[in-house]
């Protein structure tokens, strides 16, 4: 009798036991993530405004914190006042070379006056050589003008480029310190307040893109026959209390290289199994959090 009941409970222990490797075999344990942006400050300065709290949801592009402006604007002012400056600097080449020019033209006439006199026999070939000189003499005074303000209209045409890119450059300072959201997302968590002075690359916040999640999960190399990237499976995710709901996903990634199961995943058939790392990706419903389990029935 007794003989009975012992092959009864090894045969029930081992029905048990082929029941749950035959279980873990068809699924692989996970955790949720998200897609998440570390949100930085890009100008030094006092936070004006920072309406957003933790768990709002942010659309792209949103304005998130604004940071103090007013050194920035000043500068600006400043940079406005160099290039007035340097305009007015420019010489006009035109305006102070024409008087030359006038001049030549009139000693140039002389010139050809005094030639055809000489020809008439009028007047000594003195007076065209005075002539000559006279013409050749105003034309090296343009000449050497227009090197001198050709040399000062480059200069003063590259102070004004210098000017310009400074102002652009302080332009987009303005423009960063309004801090946007790079993603649509939820945000997690802040690590700064209104009122709060930051540096440059100091961490604002934290956004997760709530509305792709993926499940960080293992296979082992038995359970990727068949599977890759693009393959759809059925996530199950656990909220409790016995209840599940099931998710259609698909395989984005799987690890190169194997890795012994993580303690925090691993169920007591697998502790010593080598498994590959792989990232399902799940379209959610809002129901979804991060760091909640899942499995994938395969």
């Amino acid at each position: 009798m007794n003989n009975k009941f012992l092959v009864a409970a090894i045969s029930s222990v081992a029905l048990m036991a082929a029941s749950c490797g035959q279980e873990d075999s068809n699924r692989a344990t996970g955790v949720f993530e998200a897609v998440t942006v570390t949100v930085s400050a890009e100008t030094a300065g006092k936070i004006l405004s920072f309406n957003p709290s933790e768990g709002d949801t942010v659309a792209f592009n949103q304005t998130l914190c604004v940071v103090d402006t007013s050194m920035l604007v000043l500068q600006r002012g400043e940079l406005e006042g160099l290039m007035a400056a340097a305009k007015s600097a420019d010489p006009d080449v035109a305006a102070q070379a024409a008087e030359l020019r006038a001049r030549i033209a009139h000693q140039t006439r002389e010139y050809d006056r005094a030639k055809n006199l000489l020809a008439d026999g009028a007047v000594p070939s003195r007076n065209v050589d005075d002539a000559a000189a006279a013409l050749d003499a105003l034309r090296a005074k343009l000449d050497a003008l227009l090197s001198s303000l050709g040399a000062s209209s480059s200069a003063s045409e590259a102070n004004v480029r210098s000017v310009a890119c400074r102002l652009m450059q302080v332009d987009e300072q303005i423009a960063r310190s309004s801090v946007k959201a790079p993603i649509s997302g939820v945000i997690l968590e802040k690590y700064a307040e209104a009122g709060e002075f930051v540096t440059t690359g100091k961490p604002l916040l934290r956004i997760a893109d709530m509305n792709n999640v993926y499940l960080y999960c293992y296979f082992t190399a038995a359970q990727l026959e068949g599977l890759g990237p693009g393959s759809e499976v059925t996530v199950v995710a656990e909220f409790g209390n016995g209840r599940t709901h099931e998710y259609p996903g698909r395989i984005t990634w799987i690890a190169a290289e194997s890795e012994f199961t993580p303690k925090s995943i691993q169920s007591a058939s697998s502790r010593a199994n080598l498994v590959y790392a792989a990232k399902v990706s799940v379209v959610n419903d809002g129901r979804i959090r991060l760091g909640q389990y899942a499995d994938v029935s395969l």
